[in-house]
């Protein structure tokens, strides 16, 4: 999967991007358990960040063409 220089940057790129949905994800979390947010909003909060994951993947595995 990691051949090139260029290919190690994208892939420490997209390491350090999906590290970063992680943290939010348990951000979010701690706040529902705490009660600083309702179920809506984190229901619509893990909405948004599983759309950005699959974005991420997409956009790093490239297979947008396999989309129908």
């Amino acid at each position: 999967m990691v051949s090139t220089a260029t290919d190690y940057i994208n892939f420490l790129i997209y390491c350090k991007k999906k590290r970063s949905f992680c943290k939010v994800y348990h951000r979010l979390k701690e706040n529902k358990l705490k009660g600083y947010i309702n179920q809506r909003e984190y229901v619509k909060s893990l909405r948004n960040i599983y759309n950005a994951v699959i974005e991420l993947e997409l956009d790093y595995f490239d297979i947008r063409h396999l989309r129908l």
